[in-house]
């Protein structure tokens, strides 16, 4: 087994976070949903969902990523 260590920071783009939020407005805070729609991986999505609705808006799963 090996060492589970952080994940690395990996900074945000403008044009990331302007897309989640087009995509939170329309459809609903769902990590899975902007997962999909901007093609990204799940702890990417809960980043911005964090960044865009605060952390209280993650879903408990998300919490301890």
């Amino acid at each position: 087994m090996g060492i589970l260590e952080n994940a690395s920071v990996v900074p945000l783009t403008s044009e990331e976070i302007k897309e989640a939020t087009a995509i939170i407005d329309k459809q609903s805070i769902c990590v899975a949903t902007v997962q999909l729609k901007m093609q990204i991986g799940w702890n990417l999505a809960a980043d911005l969902i964090e960044h865009t609705k605060g952390r209280q808006a993650l879903p408990a799963i998300a919490l301890n990523r």
